[in-house]
């Protein structure tokens, strides 16, 4: 309770000070109003003590302002004492000399605040303050899906993504307690599904909330545990999932319906240059034959046009971090050695020796390398900005090795 201690002794402080300087009644009324003022502080900080969130702050503001009401009462009571007090992160009380004759020594207390430990699995994007209306408690297993999410919810969502982490493979993540308060938390949860955050549905599992929605990607998409489950890759894919979230936020908040519908439409417009990049490598590279270490890119690769020649059992064993069968992987080296493919796609969140020895015999065979990733890179990136980079980098491989027509 460093912070109740604090307060004491700053009661204490003023008790002694207004006894050097104004005698037995002064002492008696500032020490009850140095009281007061120290309970109505602890009073204060009660709910800040009591109650269980992901992320607190400490209370600074409250603290300072509690320090000056009890310097005004001391100062009412005993006119000639001129504390001055300085309140930081860590609270400094000092008391000057008062008089000639006595002398009091300063009294410091030092509080250290702090706060839940956070993951850096997991980040928090809160609603604008003030936003008139209700607003979401939203959970999202992956930032790809949350940057969606946010964009729809505007200042009517606040949203939690939990895998975020650009150095780690989603397919291996742990959950953790913070995740867990996340879920049994929320009002909406989305979920890639698909066998790809299987931890997810454990997390809802073991908290049950009535009140919760869930929405789960393969779920709307029709597929199952085995299918490609890199969904956001798939542009088509990302309408229909951005469609049912705004659905689903009506239903919650259905005074809000009207918002959510501009959001929507927003949305959509700022998707307009990631579909505008699409159609021009289509139209540019149609047919081009590419490889890709893992079945990431397949989605993306159809959407653009691309012939991806890759042995889809190589793809697919890599992408559930098995080794890929022998036949496979001669397979695939013969394609990058002979310069069957025109560019090779990795995911630089997931390799192996298998992967690293492929890009250096393309490397070797001076065929470009593209990397693109599984999460938001960088983690702050909206989804549409991220994608557009990735795409660009995929257009300029391309156009280094186009076939001359």
């Amino acid at each position: 309770m460093p912070k109740r201690r604090g307060r004491i002794l700053l009661t204490l402080s003023l008790v002694v000070l207004l006894t050097a300087c104004g005698g037995a009644t002064a002492t008696s009324n500032a020490t009850t109003a140095a009281t007061s003022a120290a309970e109505s502080a602890t009073s204060a900080m009660a709910p800040a003590m009591t109650t269980e969130a992901p992320m607190q702050t400490t209370d600074v503001p409250a603290m300072t302002a509690d320090m000056t009401t009890a310097t005004a009462m001391a100062t009412t009571a005993a006119p000639t004492v001129a504390p001055a007090m300085t309140t930081d992160m860590t609270t400094a009380t000092t008391m000057p000399a008062m008089t000639a004759a006595a002398s009091i020594s300063t009294m410091t207390d030092t509080t250290t605040a702090t706060s839940s430990s956070v993951m850096s699995s997991t980040t928090t994007a809160m609603a604008t303050s003030g936003a008139a209306g209700n607003v979401l408690h939203i959970v999202a297993g992956e930032n790809f899906w949350g940057s969606i999410a946010t964009q729809l919810g505007g200042t009517h969502a606040a949203l939690t993504s939990i895998v975020l982490d650009p150095n780690t493979d989603p397919h291996e993540y742990e959950s953790n307690t913070n995740d867990a308060r996340a879920f049994a938390q929320a009002d909406y949860v989305i979920l890639n599904g698909g066998g790809y955050d299987d931890w997810g549905q454990k997390l809802l599992d073991a908290n049950a909330a009535p009140k919760r929605k869930v929405f789960t990607v393969a779920t709307l998409l029709g597929k199952k545990e085995g299918d490609n489950p890199h969904f956001w890759y798939n542009p088509t894919y990302v309408e229909q999932v951005a469609d049912q979230i705004t659905a689903d936020y009506k239903a919650l908040d259905p005074a809000d319906a009207d918002y959510f519908t501009q959001q929507r439409t927003a949305f959509a417009t700022a998707l307009k240059p990631f579909h505008d990049r699409i159609a021009a490598i289509k139209a540019a590279y149609s047919k081009q034959k590419v490889g890709a270490t893992e079945s990431i890119f397949v989605y993306f690769a159809d959407a653009l046009g691309l012939d991806l020649i890759s042995p889809s059992e190589f793809m697919q064993a890599v992408a559930e971090g098995n080794d890929p069968p022998v036949s496979t992987m001669a397979e695939f080296q013969r394609q990058v050695t002979q310069k069957q493919i025109t560019v090779l796609v990795y995911n630089v969140q997931a390799g192996s020796a298998v992967t690293t020895n492929l890009k250096q015999l393309a490397n070797d065979k001076q065929i470009p390398v593209v990397g693109i990733s599984e999460t938001l890179q960088p983690p702050e990136a909206t989804f549409q900005d991220w994608q557009d980079t990735q795409l660009q980098a995929i257009q300029k491989a391309l156009a280094a090795t186009a076939p001359h027509k």
